[in-house]
């Protein structure tokens, strides 16, 4: 799906991960974005700075919890306006690609557009890329209707693929599962080694969206 395409260029947006930003998940990407120059990548940085020097956050929590332990996110509302300015800016976008805070963040994108609520982007996406991503509590309710919506109409998500580790030691590599299960059939699934990080290796998602690179993974940003 993120093979090589005739102009006007396919737009990728790219939700990097807690604790990272716009510009340092750009870079993190690069061995895709050389391998497909005519792809547009649009990385926005979550609105909310943390600790200094701690990298951005698309929502906040209570100090020592986690994502997946939370039962609400502060802030999202923020992350919303965000992404709104990102689609009026550069959208519309053919690919929601996120990593672990991101592919929450992706998660709840695609769940809106599915069920046609409101969303600060403005279609469904041709694919989503989840990577490393947690159960995002807060938004369960909504994955959950997606996931009875999808199970009755396939049709009406658009395909996903799963990235997660056995090995994982950030995000419980089960809670990716969970959220893949809510995607049906459409969904693809690659496991990967490399624990907490975006993959690229040669026989990954690289084969599914059309490019082979003997990079391996990207960091946990």
């Amino acid at each position: 799906i993120l093979g090589r395409t005739a102009t006007p260029a396919l737009r990728v947006l790219a939700l990097h991960g807690k604790g990272g930003d716009g510009v340092r998940f750009r870079a993190l990407l690069e061995p895709l974005a050389e391998a497909l120059p005519e792809v547009e990548w649009h990385c926005p940085t979550a609105p909310h700075a943390l600790a200094p020097g701690g990298g951005y956050a698309w929502w906040l929590l209570p100090p020592g919890t986690r994502s997946f332990e939370a039962d609400e996110y502060m802030g999202v509302e923020d992350t919303l306006h965000a992404l709104a300015q990102a689609q009026a800016q550069a959208g519309p976008f053919d690919v929601i690609l996120g990593h672990s805070q991101g592919a929450m963040l992706a998660g709840y994108l695609l769940a809106s557009l599915t069920l046609g609520e409101t969303s600060p982007l403005s279609q469904l996406p041709r694919c989503c890329v989840l990577s490393g991503a947690a159960w995002p509590r807060p938004f369960g309710p909504k994955l959950e209707a997606m996931k009875h919506l999808v199970a009755t109409s396939p049709d009406s998500i658009c395909p996903t693929l799963h990235c997660w580790s056995p090995v994982d030691k950030i995000n419980p590599p089960e809670y990716a599962q969970q959220l893949r299960d809510c995607c049906g059939l459409p969904a693809k699934e690659l496991v990967h080694s490399g624990g907490h990080v975006v993959p690229l290796m040669q026989h990954g998602w690289c084969n599914y969206s059309g490019v082979e690179t003997d990079s391996g993974g990207l960091g946990a940003m």
